[in-house]
């Protein structure tokens, strides 16, 4: 158990996992293996963290570790959905997990990647084929977990998937409901107008009899009233005017028919700028459809798009409304991906974000490794700044190490002309004694003394002890007295 709790805080820190690899190959430890209070195992743990290098090492000596069970019945595939652990679950998709797999209240990867925003989870699980129509113990499909929660991005995506929008859970309520209900107007709208048939999601009833509407009002969420009131009573117009203002050269924008569109405004038989009954331009029907070129083509010939219709939207507003996003994205709109929230992310958001990305960045590099090691040859812009790097690094190494070499020579001849220094200076002091000892013995030899030495005479002898007496007699003062 201790070694288990040890590879476990390793896969935690995420650092290495050569403790891990050791143990799988001495077969210590199998990757079934449960550790902590909630029953995991440390293929749930590797993909908890992220640490996509130890589920490769557990997957590689154990395929069955992708779909064992913990008590409530995720698998490591939903605790990845739940946490955004992309590389961990792309990693799972190619071992073939079962995508379909049901928990013990029978929520999917999808449900769970849905209700917690994980789109980039999501999008990989619907590349693998994932039946977005596949309900939980509460009959909801991901649609509905996306639009309770007010994941905007997931509930787009699922409907450009094909996600069923009218789908109902026990209660009757379709994803509209969940959406009105909790106030997610972003969401709202696009169910609303995603298949041009606003009149079938706002007139529709759950088993109470409620519409979208009467559940925004029950729950007092007074701007998704106000947009269900307005929307109604716009589609209930279109449904009593019927064609009367179906103007040829607004058919031909709705179906993105240039060359018909073209004909009539060079011709002169409609402008760029044509507006209908209710104030909407050619260029808000063919944002609305979602018809890009037709929409380009009157932007270069100058059509207006800061024009509203009676409802006061302007066609970029269109395009977000029916979730047209190439077409926002045309009229300067970004990606058309972009929710309230996301418009006006804190800090926090934004270093979640930045986290995430260096994750999938480590996953990346770990990945590579993990395909060289197996034989395969990866050359990509990385590897060759890489390369890049190294040479320029190997140059400096080489320019230092000859630098050096110079500085060496330099100093072994500083140190040479010293050691001839200090041997000169040598023999100069030994020179110096030998011609004073020879100077002294020439000095005997002649009956001189030397140079400061020998005796004084008697007669200065004499004079100071004169002096010191004195001296001594006048109080240890000694005055010179001036002659007369």
């Amino acid at each position: 158990m201790e070694l288990l709790e040890e590879i476990k805080d390793e896969i935690e820190l995420g650092k290495g996992v050569d403790k891990l690899e050791d143990s799988l190959k001495e077969k210590q430890i199998k990757p079934s293996d449960r550790v902590g209070k909630d029953g995991f195992s440390l293929t749930h743990w590797a993909c908890y963290y992220g640490n996509a290098r130890a589920l490769q090492q557990l997957l590689y000596h154990e395929n069955e570790a992708a779909v064992i069970v913990e008590k409530h019945g995720w698998t490591p595939g939903h605790l990845c959905a739940i946490h955004g652990q992309q590389g961990c679950l792309q990693i799972l998709l190619e071992y073939g997990i079962d995508i379909q797999a049901k928990d013990s209240r029978g929520y999917t990867i999808g449900h769970l990647a849905a209700a917690h925003g994980n789109s980039y989870s999501l999008k990989s699980i619907l590349d693998f084929g994932y039946d977005t129509e596949s309900i939980d113990f509460r009959h909801w499909t991901a649609i509905h977990h996306a639009a309770f929660h007010g994941r905007y991005a997931a509930v787009q995506m699922l409907a450009k998937r094909g996600s069923n929008l009218m789908a109902v859970n026990e209660d009757g309520n379709i994803a509209a409901h969940l959406a009105a209900s909790e106030g997610h107007m972003q969401c709202l709208s696009l169910l609303v107008y995603y298949d041009h048939s606003p009149l079938k999601v706002l007139q529709s009833h759950n088993d109470k009899g409620a519409t979208p509407k009467d559940l925004a009002i029950q729950f007092q969420k007074q701007n998704c009233a106000d947009f269900l009131a307005s929307s109604e009573r716009e589609a209930e117009i279109d449904e009593t005017e019927g064609g009367e203002e179906k103007h040829i050269g607004f058919q031909a924008a709705c179906d993105g028919n240039i060359q018909l569109l073209s004909m009539l405004i060079l011709d002169g038989h409609c402008s760029v700028n044509q507006q209908d009954g209710r104030g909407s331009t050619l260029a808000h029907k063919a944002s609305g459809n979602g018809r890009l070129k037709c929409l380009q083509w009157l932007l270069d010939h100058g059509a207006d798009v800061s024009l509203r219709n009676s409802l006061g939207e302007t066609p970029i507003d269109v395009a977000r409304k029916y979730g047209k996003t190439e077409c926002v994205a045309l009229l300067g709109g970004g990606t058309g991906l972009e929710t309230e929230e996301m418009m006006n992310q804190s800090p926090e958001t934004l270093e979640r974000a930045q986290e995430e990305i260096d994750k999938l960045t480590n996953a990346l590099i770990i990945a590579r490794r993990h395909y060289q090691n197996l034989g395969g040859s990866v050359e990509d812009e990385a590897e060759e700044k890489l390369k890049i790097a190294t040479e320029t690094h190997n140059r400096t190494v080489t320019d230092l190490k000859s630098q050096l070499e110079n500085e060496k020579e330099k100093r072994e001849k500083i140190e040479k002309e010293l050691d001839q220094a200090r041997i000169q200076l040598y023999q100069a002091k030994e020179d110096t004694k030998h011609y004073k000892s020879l100077l002294t013995a020439d000095q005997n030899t002649s009956g001189f003394p030397a140079a400061g030495a020998g005796s004084k005479s008697p007669k200065c002898a004499q004079k100071k002890s004169n002096k010191s007496n004195y001296r001594e007699r006048e109080g240890g003062a000694y005055f010179r007295m001036n002659k007369k």
